[in-house]
């Protein structure tokens, strides 16, 4: 197994100190695969899709109208 360096920031260090029972090393691979296997799915998704850029933009401004036309509401209701 290979060992990689990465930096912390201090106030984060502080509280891993805290509990110096867990085994950090242990929960950062578990999250490091975890995201490598959604990274994967959505290679898989996207290898299958003939969604362009442009489709993929158009649809997020819709969902970034509608989210805030629902947002609005509920902010006009106060």
């Amino acid at each position: 197994m290979t060992d990689i360096k990465f930096s912390v920031p201090d106030d984060l260090l502080k509280k891993m100190e805290k509990y110096p029972e867990i085994d950090w090393s242990s929960i950062i691979l578990s999250a490091v695969e975890k995201y490598i296997e959604n990274l994967e799915i959505t290679d898989k998704i996207a290898s299958n899709s003939t969604l362009t850029t442009e489709d993929a933009e158009i649809i997020g401004n819709e969902l970034k109208k509608r989210s805030w036309e629902i947002h609005k509401k509920y902010l006009d209701q106060l």
